[in-house]
């Protein structure tokens, strides 16, 4: 079943679509509850949400928002609740604000023309009172949430009923919360590839290969030494800025992994799987 709605905005165009995946974390508490960004990949981010607890449970969605450009949202609901709800938005300038059009597709429910009115206006009445909160508290005054604005717009015939393709490119991977990177304290991940072991210094976060590329010594044994991760095996500094050896046998650098913050997330950049 299709369920198509509209809703004006008081903000222009130009000023909604930024990107902004700090608003996508603290996005609608009260109606849809707390997001956490998992991934991001050119357009396309994985995020999920838990949603407000009804009855002492609260449950689970993993979600797929891809951003075709210059006008258009998909989203779909990956796994766990309302798993395989989709909605596919439309955005219009509208003078001084902004005309969505949506649509909502609903599996497993038939057309019907009673049921149709039914669930068009409970979907209705949710939509309202989501825009009512996000509104009111100016969410989205700065940007519309999670429209990725490092990669290149360019224009897309994406329909309604359609998911963006989404190009192969370098990824942005969720691996831990800021709060488990204590001071000073190694904190191992392990991704499609290598482990990684990230640090935190003086109030930045770092990604490095976990391995010393002379004899294998793990870096997470080892200890900070001013700007560089010193290994446990045979004493080779690595800058943690950049990877290079700056002291001791290794000859070879270890891999930099970009860092960004997401809420109270830490992601780092890793290949794009074929």
């Amino acid at each position: 079943m299709n369920v198509a709605c509209r809703k004006r905005i008081p903000y222009p165009f130009a000023r909604v679509l930024a990107q902004d995946l700090e608003h996508i974390e603290t996005v609608h508490p009260t109606t849809l509850g707390d997001y956490r960004v998992l991934e991001v990949s050119g357009n396309r981010i994985i995020f999920q949400q838990r949603w407000p607890a009804w009855l002492g449970v609260r449950v689970c969605t993993v979600i797929e928002q891809v951003w075709a450009p210059p006008d258009r949202i998909h989203i779909r609901f990956l796994k766990g609740f309302l798993r395989g709800v989709e909605r596919s938005s439309r955005l219009h300038d509208d003078n001084q604000g902004m005309l969505i059009e949506e649509i909502y597709y609903v599996p497993l429910l038939p057309d019907w023309s009673w049921l149709c009115f039914l669930v068009r206006s409970f979907v209705v009445r949710g939509v309202d009172h989501i825009w009512q909160e996000d509104l009111a508290v100016e969410l989205c005054h700065g940007s519309w949430p999670g429209v990725p604005g490092e990669v290149p717009q360019t224009s897309s015939t994406l329909s309604s009923d359609q998911s963006a393709s989404v190009p192969k490119e370098e990824r942005w991977v969720r691996v831990a919360e800021q709060a488990e990177i204590l001071d000073k304290h190694p904190h191992t991940v392990q991704l499609e590839g290598p482990e990684i072991v990230l640090w935190q210094h003086q109030g930045q976060f770092y990604a490095l290969g976990n391995r010393c590329p002379h004899t294998g010594g793990p870096l997470s044994l080892g200890r900070l030494q001013g700007d560089c991760i010193v290994c446990p095996w045979h004493g080779t500094q690595f800058q943690l800025d950049n990877g290079l050896p700056c002291n001791g046998p290794a000859e070879e650098g270890v891999d930099v992994y970009p860092v960004r913050l997401s809420g109270q997330g830490l992601l780092i950049q890793i290949p794009a799987i074929d």
